[in-house]
């Protein structure tokens, strides 16, 4: 087959994802998480879930033929990687080409969305509502509000399904085709998406393009042709079932690591930033804490202290019963590990044994849960190696006997400081010296790590707010969808929907006001869902 690699971006790809970054100078970037995509209809999807231990290119494959509307919305596989000096490479195959293919009720090409990133463990939603989330505009052909291509963080997100004849939501796609086939989203199947707090909202607003977001600064994005992609050792046979289409680009590590500041964020979303005032009364009395306790301790602690240490180390025997203290505290704390591991185990085969009885009972079960049973099992798996361990290093008889040790190593210690204390005034003046200062110090910090709180306590009141007005810019995006659906109806069929009226084209779309949408604030007539801020340059 004959591949078509993309060097210019006209196309609509979605992209969500978990992905946790991590990064040292001593060794090449490594990047673990997922990422998923979407067509700007909804037609079809997939999800790649990098893992960080892998070196060179991972691929994703993706189910043939579990989209929508015939061939040209096959999505089939992605591949990533990560090279040495820190550019995350993006592979993607399908047979919708970055120009797109059909027409929108625009009358625009039908093609791939933007590119979403999430970190942690959090949902999209979650990491949406949190500024979280990390967006890769490419496609110049779909209906994104960003401006231009690149990265973009701090991201709301939009559905366009509708607009584009297709799906308002991932349950609608999903209810079409046969979800059950492997690969259906790529690594995740349509069966994990079930039960408490899923990844896809399935029922929600089937996200697949930016409605606001900030570009990211020195993002390095660029596309990638056949030439750079040999040079990184990519090979499209990786694919099993590869597209029409390879598209391909690269950016910087980097832009993914931190999503904008809170100010920044604020700016973005239109929301009058009131709060210098607070955060700097929190830091003042931080900092004034912080050099109170310094001082007490510079001051009023560390001379008698220090001197307390040259009389316990000068002692004879002290060094001896310290180091046999300190390693008997290694052991029993080894064996305690040795413990939560023998807990995490009995646990996590409770929950196998309660995944069998529900597969007894419901014989769904058995391809439902098969990949929460394989997490089950390698959590038991690796806490056995934990454990295996432990043992080698220091032995089934120290472990077995490493509390009792302990007791004794450190019965042996505090004798050894009675004694020191009775042999030695002047340690025990010290001693006394230092207890008043100690517990002052101790206020202090108690005091400065309540400032720590209440930061963090004010930035999760700001985030919240702000979660709000991305809530908004949800709401007005999907009332649009909810519009068309309601107008059009909803998908009923996977066949191809094709427009059958000149007056489906340029149809516009009444949405109701923000004060009669659910959750809407007024705020959101002002800066609306398509004001798309770039973060200055310098």
């Amino acid at each position: 087959m004959t591949y078509k690699t993309t060097t210019q971006f006209l196309g609509t790809l979605t992209t969500l994802g978990l992905a946790t970054l991590f990064t040292s100078p001593a060794q090449a970037a490594s990047l673990g998480g997922t990422f998923s995509v979407f067509l700007d209809c909804n037609n079809d999807g997939m999800a790649h879930q990098r893992n960080q231990n892998i070196n060179g290119w991972q691929f994703t494959q993706d189910a043939v033929g579990d989209n929508t509307d015939g061939p040209l919305y096959d999505m089939r596989g992605m591949a990533t990687t990560v090279t040495n000096d820190g550019k995350v490479v993006v592979v993607m195959t399908g047979n919708t080409s970055i120009n797109g293919e059909g027409r929108d009720r625009s009358s625009n090409a039908i093609a791939w969305g933007d590119l979403f990133f999430t970190s942690g463990k959090q949902t999209f939603e979650e990491a949406q509502n949190a500024g979280k989330l990390f967006a890769i505009h490419f496609s110049q052909a779909n209906d994104s509000n960003a401006p231009e291509v690149g990265v973009y963080n701090s991201v709301t997100a939009q559905g366009v399904g509708m607009h584009n004849f297709g799906h308002r939501t991932y349950s609608n796609y999903m209810d079409l085709v046969d979800s059950d086939v492997t690969n259906f989203f790529g690594d995740i199947q349509s069966n994990e998406l079930g039960g408490n707090n899923p990844y896809y909202n399935l029922t929600g607003p089937g996200y697949n393009v930016m409605a606001q977001g900030t570009r990211a600064y020195n993002d390095g994005f660029s596309f990638v042709d056949s030439t750079r992609l040999s040079d990184l050792g990519f090979d499209a046979s990786g694919f099993d079932h590869a597209g029409e289409h390879l598209i391909a680009f690269e950016f910087n590590l980097k832009a993914l690591t931190q999503p904008l500041p809170l100010d920044e964020q604020a700016e973005q979303l239109g929301v009058e930033w009131i709060w210098d005032d607070d955060f700097q009364t929190i830091k003042d009395e931080y900092n004034r804490l912080q050099a109170e306790q310094k001082r007490i301790w510079n001051k009023e602690i560390k001379d008698h202290h220090e001197e307390n240490k040259e009389i316990r180390t000068g002692t004879p025997g002290f060094n001896e019963i310290w180091a046999n203290r300190q390693a008997a505290l290694n052991v029993r704390n080894a064996a305690n590990k040795i413990q939560k591991q023998v807990k995490l185990i009995s646990k996590t085969e409770g929950q196998i044994a309660e995944l069998n009885e529900r597969e007894a009972n419901d014989p769904t079960w058995n391809t439902k849960d098969e990949k929460y049973r394989k997490f089950l099992q390698d959590e038991i798996k690796n806490a056995n190696k934990e454990i295996q361990k432990i043992n080698e290093k220091y032995g089934t008889e120290a472990l077995a006997t490493a509390q009792d040790d302990w007791k004794t190593a450190n019965r042996a210690y505090g004798n050894l400081i009675n004694q020191i204390r009775a042999d030695n005034p002047r340690y025990v003046d010290n001693e006394e010296a230092m207890v008043e200062p100690t517990a002052r110090r101790k206020a202090a910090i108690a005091e400065r790590n309540v400032q720590k709180q209440k930061r963090k306590d004010l930035e999760r009141e700001i985030q919240d707010i702000l979660a709000g007005m991305r809530q908004e810019i949800v709401a007005q995006a999907e009332a649009k969808e909810q519009v068309l659906e309601e107008k059009y109806g909803v998908r009923t069929s996977a066949s191809d929907r094709t427009v059958t009226t000149v007056s489906e084209f340029e149809d516009p779309v009444d949405v109701p006001e923000p004060s009669v949408l659910a959750g809407l604030m007024l705020f959101g007539l002002g800066y609306g869902s398509t004001q798309l801020l770039r973060r200055k340059q310098g």
